[in-house]
């Protein structure tokens, strides 16, 4: 079995924790690990490590929390290869394990994973193509201040929101930014998106809930200049005019514990 491990290094109990996830995979369960070189560099320094592609391996593999498997989504998806996470963190609603559940290795383990398919959100902005698991949010500029949204489906007017911004969220994604902004919870095996206001500001919006076949489309409205974008939590840019958000082609290919595919995940 070969692994392509997608660690967190973020900090030094991370790294710490990724090299201990590596050794046990290794040592308990026979499995050969692969990394980036630029993951090699940051785990072993000068020692010698084997560097290569996901596009060689069975799985991906994050070591870390949740937001190490929103990462690690992007190279699974770009490779279409299952991804399976080992959580490190705190809550690991993505991950199937936790680290400790690899000391008593059964090479036979990941055999019994199962494999769920998670929607995914894509839209093109400035020419390049980004895809989000959980959310794409729409933000203001600076705190203290508010940025006025006006939102489409499929060409319908929803509603106008002035307040923080917007969330567009995948059922997966429902349990993270959404449900702590006043979203509905979505079961992620149906075919649906949140799209829930972030603090509005004397506004009588609420979350609403469309098919996943709909295209949303957020503008800048009313005195706004401006609105910040971010796909997953990573801020890719900023939108002065439209932004249209769909249901990607593509699906991610979540390995879980068996039972527990059609549970909600951050």
């Amino acid at each position: 079995m070969k692994l392509f491990i997608f660690p967190n290094t973020s900090c030094q109990r991370y790294t710490d924790a990724s090299l201990r996830g590596i050794r046990l995979l290794e040592e308990n369960f026979g499995a050969e690990c692969v990394l980036s070189s630029e993951s090699t560099a940051l785990l072993f320094g000068d020692a010698v490590r084997a560097a290569g592609s996901p596009e060689d391996c069975d799985l991906v593999v994050s070591i870390g929390g949740d937001g190490c498997a929103l990462k690690a989504a992007v190279v699974a998806v770009t490779y279409n290869k299952p991804l399976v996470g080992i959580n490190s963190g705190r809550l690991g609603y993505l991950c199937a394990l936790d680290i400790s559940a690899l000391e008593n290795g059964d090479d036979r383990f990941f055999d019994t994973l199962q494999p769920a398919e998670r929607s995914l959100l894509s839209f093109t902005l400035d020419g390049k193509r980004h895809f989000a698991l959980n959310d794409v949010v729409f933000a203001k500029e600076h705190f203290g201040e508010t940025v006025d949204l006006a939102v489409r489906c499929n060409e319908r007017t929803l509603a106008s929101c002035r307040g923080d911004g917007l969330i567009v969220s995948t059922p997966t994604g429902s349990t993270s930014y959404n449900l702590s902004a006043g979203g509905p919870v979505l079961l992620p095996d149906v075919p649906c998106f949140a799209i829930t206001p972030i603090c509005p500001h004397l506004s009588d919006i609420h979350p609403f809930v469309v098919p996943d076949n709909a295209e949303v489309t957020v503008s800048v409205a009313g005195r706004s200049e401006r609105a910040l974008v971010y796909a997953d939590g990573v801020l890719v840019g900023e939108i002065r005019d439209s932004l249209a958000v769909a249901k990607d082609a593509r699906k991610l290919k979540l390995l879980v514990k068996n039972g527990s595919a059609n549970k909600a995940a951050e």
